[in-house]
C-alpha cells in the first residue's frame, strides 16, 4: 500500500516537473523572440538628437539661409490621434490619480471611479488644448485637426509598412528555423507558423512627440507652461527654424523647405543610415538651392541611450550639422536688380514714357570666364520666412504667378535678341560673307517678289524703308551687312537668312548655343522650343522659318538661356554651362540625355563672331542703334534689344467654392482684356495694351555683355508686357550695369574695341578641336 502511494506521488511530482520544463521551454525557446524585445525596451530608451541644417551663403560669404534656435510645441503621438490611444489614456489617468493625496485613502472601487473621472478630465482637457492651440496660432480648429490627421496618416502608413516587414522577417525566420529535438517536440510541439495579425511592431514615430506649432514666441511658451497640467501630451521642445535674412530677395534661387512626404521617404538615398535617413517630422529642401544641395545641407542626427529604470544616460553621440553651401550669387547685386523691377521705365501706347512702373519679369547675370551666375532675379517674389503662411495665397495667384521662377521656367519668344545667332550661323555656314549685304526697302523679297508677310518694323511703324531710319543717321545705300542689320535690327536681313537656313538649320544653330534644352544649371528649367517643332502645313514652312529668324512664332527661350547666349558671344564662341553653386567639389546632377561637356568650343567662323560683336557694340553706342539706353560713358556695353508679340493673360473659371469649372473634362480659361494708361486693371496695372490700332501687347527683352573690349559679365532681361525692349528691359539693364560698377565687378574704362578669340578667352591652344563639330550634312 505504501509503495503504491509512493509511486503515485512520484508520478505527480514528475508530471509537475515536466510542466515546469515545458513552460520554461516555451518561454525560452518558442517565445524567446517575443519576450526578448520588450525586455530590452524596458532596460533602455533611445532618443534621437536633431541636427542643424547647413547654411547657404552668397559668393561673398553673406548668409542667405541658416538655422536658428526656437521653441516648438509638440504633442505625443498617442495623444494627438483621434480618438486618443486608450492605453496611453489609461496610463495617464492612472498617473494623475496616483498623484492625488486622497489616492491612498480610497477603496478599490472608489479608485476605479477616480481613475475613470481622470480619464474624462484628460479627454476634456485635450479638447480645450486643441482649441487653445488654434487660437494662439491664428488658425481654425479645422486647420489644427487637419494637421493632426496629416501626421497620424503618415505615421499609420509607415507603421503598416513596418508591420508587414516585421511579419515577413518572422515568417522567413520561421521557414529557415532549426529543427527541434524530439524532446522539445514531445513537450511543447513545433513552433507555430507566424500570423500577420499577431505581429506587433512599434515604430519610432509612434513613441515620439510631433510638432503642431513650430517656432512659438516666448509669450506663447509661457502661457503653455502655466497651463501644462491641463495640456495632455503637450511638450515644449527646443528646435530650430530656418531663417532667410533677405526675405523675398533671391527666394526662387535659395528655395524653401517643406515637410517630407511618403515619396521622399521611399526615395531617400540614406534610408539605410539610421542617423541620416529622413523621418516624417523632418523638413526637406523643396526648391532652389535648398533642394539642389539637400544631401550636403542635411545634417547627421545624434543619439542618446537612457536606462529605463534609473533614467541615467548610458551612451550618446552628438549630432553633426550639415555642411555650408556657397552659391555664386551676389545678394547685393540680386537686391539691386530686384528693386529695378519696381521702377521700370515703360513706353505706353501713346509713345509717352512712364518712369516708374512696377512690372513682372526676370534677369540673369553671368560671369563670362567661369559661367557663374552672379544674379538670377524673378519678379515678383515672396517672403521665404512667411512661405508656409502665404503658400495657399501664392498658389492661387494666377495673375502675377509669384511662385514661378521666370528666369528658368518662363518660356517666351525672344524677338530680335535672336538675330546675332542668325547672323553668326549664316556666315559660319557660308550662306553670306561677313561683308555681304542684303537690301532693305522695308519688304521681304523671296525669289525676287515682295511678300505679304515679313515687313521690316520701320515700314510697319514709320511707313519708310529701313536704311532711312533714323533720319539723323540714315544708311547711305540701304544694302546692309550683318553689323548694319544688327545695329538697326533689320527684320528683312535676318528673315532672308532664315529662309536660307530653313527650319532645321535654324534649329541646329539655336541648339548649338544651348536653346531648346535646359542649361543644366541645377534648378528646375523649361527646355523652350526650336523652329523644327513647327507642325503646320508644308506650304507654311517657309514663312515659319522667316519668322523664327526674327524670334517670333516657333522659338521660345528662357532668360537664363538668353543670358548664356550673350555670354557665349562674349567668349567668342565658347559655350560654358552656367553654375549656381561655387563649391568646386559640388557636382550638379546632369540629365542622362545631356551629353555636353561643361565647356566646349562651338567652332564658329572668327569673322562671324567679329561681325556679331561689332554689331552688338553698335546697337548700344551708335546713333542708329536700338539699345542707346544702355550706353555708358565710363564703360563700353554691347547688347541687343528685342520686342515680341505677347498673348493675353487668362485665368481659369471657378465656381463660388473656388473649384475649377470644366467643359469636356478640361478647365475653362477666360482671357483678361488689356488695360490702358488711363484705365489700368487695378489688380495688374502693368498689364497694358501696346498698340491701340491692333489691340496687342508686347514683351520686352534686352541681352548683352560688358565691357565690350574684354567681356566679363553677360546679362539678359525680360519684362513681361514691357512693350519696348530698349525702354523697359533697357532700364533694368542700366540698373544691372550700375550695380556691377558700384559693387566693383566692372572697372570703368573706355578702350578701343578688339574682338577676342575663343582660345584667348579660355587660354586654350588655337589648335584645340571643337567639342561639338558642325553637322555639315544637316546644313547642306
Amino acid at each position: 500500500m505504501f509503495h503504491h502511494r509512493l509511486r503515485i506521488l512520484v508520478l505527480l511530482v514528475a508530471l509537475f516537473a515536466a510542466g515546469l520544463i515545458a513552460r520554461a521551454a516555451q518561454l525560452q525557446i518558442a517565445q524567446a523572440s517575443r519576450w526578448s524585445d520588450p525586455a530590452g525596451e524596458t532596460i533602455t530608451a533611445t532618443r534621437a538628437l536633431p541636427a542643424s541644417r547647413g547654411r547657404i551663403l552668397d559668393v561673398k560669404g553673406k548668409v542667405l539661409a541658416e538655422d536658428q534656435p526656437c521653441i516648438d510645441v509638440a504633442v505625443t503621438y498617442r495623444a494627438l490621434v483621434d480618438p486618443m490611444d486608450p492605453k496611453w489614456l489609461d496610463k495617464e489617468a492612472q498617473k494623475l490619480a496616483r498623484k492625488s493625496p486622497e489616492w491612498k485613502t480610497l477603496t478599490r472601487a472608489a479608485r476605479r471611479e477616480f481613475v475613470q473621472a481622470n480619464r474624462m478630465r484628460i479627454l476634456a482637457d485635450a479638447e480645450a488644448m486643441w482649441d487653445l492651440l488654434a487660437a494662439i496660432s491664428g488658425q481654425t480648429r479645422q486647420e489644427i485637426n487637419e494637421k493632426r490627421l496629416e501626421i497620424s496618416d503618415k505615421v499609420q502608413r509607415r507603421s503598416e509598412k513596418a508591420w508587414r516587414r516585421g511579419f515577413e522577417r518572422k515568417y522567413e525566420a520561421w521557414k529557415n528555423r532549426t529543427p527541434r529535438s524530439w524532446i522539445v517536440l514531445t513537450m511543447v510541439g513545433d513552433e507555430p507558423e507566424p500570423k500577420l495579425e499577431d505581429t506587433v511592431v512599434e515604430i519610432f514615430e509612434e513613441l515620439e512627440s510631433h510638432i503642431i506649432l513650430p517656432d512659438v514666441n516666448t509669450e506663447t511658451a509661457n502661457i503653455l507652461k502655466l497651463q501644462s497640467d491641463h495640456l495632455p501630451g503637450l511638450s515644449l521642445l527646443p528646435g530650430v527654424k530656418r531663417v532667410y535674412p533677405y526675405n523675398e530677395i533671391g527666394a526662387h534661387v535659395i528655395g524653401h523647405l517643406a515637410r517630407v512626404t511618403d515619396e521622399d521617404l521611399r526615395d531617400d538615398e540614406a534610408r539605410d543610415d539610421p542617423d541620416r535617413r529622413l523621418l516624417i517630422n523632418d523638413d526637406i529642401g523643396r526648391a532652389g538651392i535648398e533642394k539642389l544641395a539637400q544631401s550636403r545641407l542635411h545634417g547627421t542626427r545624434g543619439e542618446m541611450v537612457i536606462a529605463g529604470s534609473s533614467s541615467e544616460l548610458q551612451s550618446a553621440h552628438a549630432a553633426k550639422s550639415g555642411l555650408d553651401v556657397t552659391t555664386t550669387i551676389d545678394i547685393e547685386l540680386q537686391r539691386s536688380i530686384h528693386a529695378a523691377f519696381e521702377n521700370v521705365r515703360y513706353t505706353n501706347a501713346d509713345g509717352e514714357i512712364d518712369p516708374a512702373l512696377r512690372m513682372p519679369g526676370a534677369a540673369v547675370v553671368i560671369h563670362i570666364p567661369t559661367g557663374q551666375v552672379r544674379a538670377m532675379v524673378s519678379y515678383p517674389s515672396y517672403d521665404l520666412n512667411k512661405f508656409e503662411q502665404l503658400y495657399s495665397t501664392l498658389l492661387k495667384d494666377e495673375l502675377e504667378q509669384p511662385m514661378i521662377n521666370r528666369a528658368t521656367s518662363f518660356v517666351q519668344e525672344p524677338g530680335s535678341t535672336i538675330k546675332p545667332l542668325v547672323g553668326i550661323a549664316a556666315i559660319t555656314q557660308g550662306l553670306i560673307s561677313a561683308t555681304g549685304t542684303i537690301e532693305c526697302d522695308g519688304y521681304l523679297k523671296l525669289d525676287g517678289r515682295a511678300q505679304r508677310y515679313g515687313r521690316c518694323w520701320t515700314m510697319s511703324v514709320f511707313k519708310i524703308a529701313h536704311h532711312r531710319v533714323p533720319s539723323s543717321a540714315p544708311h547711305p545705300t540701304g544694302f546692309l551687312n550683318c553689323e548694319d542689320a544688327l545695329e538697326r535690327s533689320c527684320n528683312v536681313y535676318f528673315e532672308t537668312l532664315g529662309d536660307k537656313l530653313k527650319l532645321d538649320g535654324l534649329s541646329y544653330w539655336y541648339g548649338l548655343f544651348g536653346l531648346g534644352r535646359p542649361t543644366g544649371v541645377g534648378l528646375p528649367e523649361r527646355s523652350g522650343v526650336l523652329p523644327n517643332s513647327f507642325r503646320g502645313e508644308p506650304g507654311s514652312q517657309r514663312a515659319a522659318a522667316v519668322l523664327s529668324a526674327i524670334g517670333q512664332s516657333n522659338v521660345l527661350v528662357t532668360p537664363i538661356q538668353l543670358a548664356n547666349v550673350a555670354a557665349t558671344i562674349g567668349r567668342a564662341g565658347v559655350w560654358v554651362r552656367p553654375r549656381i553653386i561655387a563649391d568646386a567639389d559640388f557636382i550638379v546632377p546632369k540629365s542622362p540625355t545631356d551629353e555636353r561637356p561643361d565647356r566646349m568650343t562651338l567652332d564658329l567662323a572668327p569673322q562671324a563672331i567679329a561681325a556679331a560683336q561689332r554689331g552688338m557694340f553698335n546697337v548700344v553706342n551708335n546713333p542708329a542703334g536700338t539699345g542707346s539706353s544702355l550706353r555708358r560713358d565710363e564703360v563700353d556695353v554691347s547688347g541687343k534689344t528685342g520686342t515680341a508679340t505677347a498673348s493675353k493673360l487668362s485665368v481659369f473659371r471657378r465656381d463660388e467654392a473656388g473649384a475649377l469649372i470644366k467643359k469636356a473634362g478640361d478647365p475653362i480659361a477666360d482671357e483678361i482684356p488689356y488695360g490702358t494708361r488711363e484705365k489700368p486693371d487695378p489688380r495688374i496695372p502693368w498689364y497694358r495694351v501696346s498698340n491701340l490700332e491692333t489691340g496687342t501687347a508686347n514683351h520686352a527683352w534686352v541681352m548683352g555683355y560688358l565691357p565690350s573690349e574684354k567681356p566679363e559679365y553677360a546679362f539678359a532681361v525680360f519684362v513681361q508686357y514691357g512693350n519696348k525692349g530698349g525702354t523697359s528691359a533697357g532700364s533694368v539693364g542700366v540698373s544691372i550695369i550700375q550695380a556691377l560698377e558700384q559693387l566693383g565687378y566692372v572697372t570703368p574704362r573706355n578702350i578701343a574695341f578688339p574682338a577676342p578669340s575663343p582660345a584667348a578667352v579660355l587660354n586654350l591652344p588655337t589648335s584645340q578641336p571643337s567639342a561639338l563639330p558642325l553637322d555639315r550634312e544637316l546644313l547642306q
